[in-house]
């Protein structure tokens, strides 16, 4: 079946980079120049496919490679910025050539470049809000990203098929083609419609009043793979309809829940309730560097593990998690900058402190990985501090990873209540300060 992909074209100068191979050909010889001989059949039918050589990349890393190797001919692929997809094409090849993206994109400043690249059939241009589609696709983007299966599933429960939903979310059709077509075309469609609608109906995935009301009811203090069972659900279907209805775990259940799995020791959960609830005292001192570098190599191996797990994978907020190594990283940069003022620097000790205990407001210690959202939020406001006190180059500079930063940490502290919560959202704003 297919899958989904989404890039991001955030920044300015990568946007040059649609004009190189996406709204244009890259040039035959350039390619057949980057692509030793035992790869020019694989080219020729590229370039029937697509009547030309359209392309684009992913810097290395491990998220993108990971994203890059799940790629597959007839996938599907849109590209994102202001808000909007823009371009929307299917795959049909994909190669690790270092020597062709650096003749097409050139570097980045870093010296790297969109090695992990792939070519497309003619990207077809479109004009469809990112906001508009919320209920099917991501409501934001981070760089290189695949639509979660139980996205897809939904999709397919309403249109059939992938490829339907794009037509007609996407593709309009030409208004002769449509004028040509015949009345059993049309009792084709009509059947075809009849059918799902059958399905749906006998699959039972049409949820009534009373299971919503059920599930809003019981969905923040009942085991989940529980509450599925009892309302004949799938797994997916009853995670679906919570994020979707902005359900979420009572205070109460996670802590229950921490009882039953770590056979919460007194003294651990005490320690939990200090910690939770008392700021720890902080100090404009320099912060010890071993322990930091030993937190993100932790921080790197977990995230590797989880970003992996069929969790990971199908997580909404997957690409907004993988930049936590990143983020903690840039912390500590930046408070170990000379340039930093010592007001900036009070405030990323704050944030460091914070993202180093795992018993926070969203304990990962508990919640696993997903526990690290109030640690990006914090950090966000803590480095926004930094760019409005100091400077968005000191930001700019000290930031290690591929995405544009300023627009991370807007996008980060745009959407913090999604992520943590009214109230965790308003505590973190507090510690701050």
């Amino acid at each position: 079946m297919s899958q989904v992909f989404v890039f991001t074209a955030g920044n300015k100068d990568v946007r040059q980079h649609l004009n190189d191979s996406i709204l244009n050909s890259v040039n035959r010889e350039t390619v057949n120049q980057a692509f030793s001989e035992e790869f020019h059949p694989r080219l020729k039918e590229v370039e029937q496919k697509a009547n030309g050589f359209y392309a684009w990349g992913a810097i290395p890393g491990p998220l993108n490679k990971m994203q890059w190797r799940n790629l597959k001919a007839e996938d599907w692929i849109f590209c994102v910025y202001e808000k909007q997809y823009h371009f929307v094409a299917r795959i049909i090849d994909k190669f690790d050539n270092e020597e062709f993206a650096e003749k097409v994109w050139g570097r980045d400043p870093k010296g790297k470049t969109w090695q992990f690249m792939y070519f497309l059939t003619k990207p077809e241009e479109v004009q469809v809000s990112v906001r508009d589609l919320g209920d099917y696709f991501n409501r934001g983007y981070m760089g290189f990203t695949r639509i979660g299966d139980d996205k897809l599933s939904h999709i397919r429960n309403d249109f059939g098929t992938i490829d339907e939903f794009i037509r007609v979310k996407f593709l309009k059709p030409n208004a002769t083609e449509s004028n040509k077509s015949s009345k059993s075309n049309i009792m084709n469609i009509f059947s075809k419609v009849k059918s799902n609608v059958s399905r749906l109906v006998y699959t039972n995935k049409i949820w009534t009043e009373a299971e919503l009301n059920k599930l809003k009811e019981e969905y923040p203090k009942t085991d989940t793979k529980d509450l599925a069972e009892k309302l004949g659900r799938t797994l997916e279907a009853v995670r679906f309809q919570a994020k979707k209805h902005g359900l979420k775990k009572t205070k109460g259940y996670m802590q229950s829940l921490y009882e039953g799995q770590m056979a919460n020791p007194p003294h651990l959960q005490s320690a939990m309730e200090e910690k939770t609830s008392e700021e720890p005292e902080i100090k404009n001192e320099k912060l010890d560097q071993n322990q930091n570098i030993k937190f993100l190599s932790q921080l790197n191996r977990k995230l590797d593990t989880w970003l992996n797990s069929s969790e990971g994978e199908n997580h909404e907020h997957r690409e907004l998690i993988a930049q936590v190594p990143n983020m903690f990283s840039l912390l500590c940069k930046l408070a170990d900058n000379n340039v930093v003022s010592e007001k900036s620097k009070s405030k990323l000790a704050i944030a460091i402190t914070y993202f180093v205990n795992e018993l926070d407001l969203m304990p990962e210690a508990i919640i696993g990985p997903v526990g690290y959202q109030d640690d990006l939020v914090i950090s966000a406001l803590a480095i926004m501090f930094v760019m409005d006190y100091d400077s968005k180059d000191i930001v700019r500079d000290s930031w290690e990873g591929n995405e544009d930063i300023i627009a991370l940490i807007a996008e980060i502290i745009n959407n913090a209540v999604d992520y943590v919560g009214p109230e965790i959202h308003r505590q973190l704003v507090c510690k701050i300060g």
